[in-house]
């Protein structure tokens, strides 16, 4: 038991690390999308308001993906509460205007960050963005699971296999050499009488059966 118990804990270590990548690797994915959308959007003549609210949804699936990558022990809807939290805050930190925060906005890395200006639809969007990131890391791991029960099942199988060539060695190994009956040692004991002290005899029998 105790030795299953610690296999079983590096195996779930290396299951969270594994998913804490690939939630890492879709986050990764949905900002080249963000960002692909902010600069070529226009370009490409999408709509202002598909650039500007896809754009605030992918920002929104972005941050549920990193949470869930720092924090793989929680769950999805745990997740999805702290990214509520965050996007909330974040938006609602426009309202606050000081100078270095105004001046950090200016730059590239505060708008893509933080944001310029306030605007209620974009709680809609990150609710919808947060909403995708669920079905997203649902769906990549569903496929996660399935390959960790085929690898489960192999190494049941595989543990089987060995468990009943192990009670098949125990079963011919006991019966390689049986033990005498008694009665047949009694039977060798009676055919040395003639050549052995009964008595003697008897004791050292009684002793090996002891």
């Amino acid at each position: 038991m105790q030795r299953a118990m610690h296999e079983t804990q590096p195996g779930k270590a290396v299951a969270l690390l594994r998913t804490s990548l690939v939630r890492a690797a879709l986050a990764l994915t949905v900002i080249a999308c963000g960002l692909s959308l902010r600069w070529y959007g226009f370009p490409l003549g999408l709509p202002a308001f598909v650039v500007k609210y896809g754009g605030s949804l992918l920002w929104a699936t972005m941050v549920f993906l990193l949470v869930a990558a720092l924090l793989p022990r929680q769950s999805r809807m745990q997740i999805a509460d702290i990214a509520v939290v965050i996007t909330v805050l974040v938006e609602c930190s426009r309202l606050v205007h000081m100078p270095w925060l105004d001046a950090f906005r200016l730059t590239m890395a505060g708008a893509l960050l933080l944001g310029r200006i306030f605007s209620p639809w974009n709680l809609l969007a990150y609710l919808i963005g947060i909403v995708a990131g669920i079905w997203l890391d649902s769906r990549v791991g569903a496929g996660q699971k399935q390959s960790v029960s085929g690898l489960a099942q192999d190494r049941l199988g595989l543990l089987d296999e060995r468990r009943k060539s192990r009670n098949v060695e125990i079963a011919n190994g006991a019966g390689d050499e049986p033990r005498p009956s008694r009665a047949h040692a009694l039977r060798l004991l009676r055919q040395r009488r003639s050549k052995h002290n009964p008595e003697n005899c008897e004791a050292t029998f009684r002793k090996d059966h002891e």
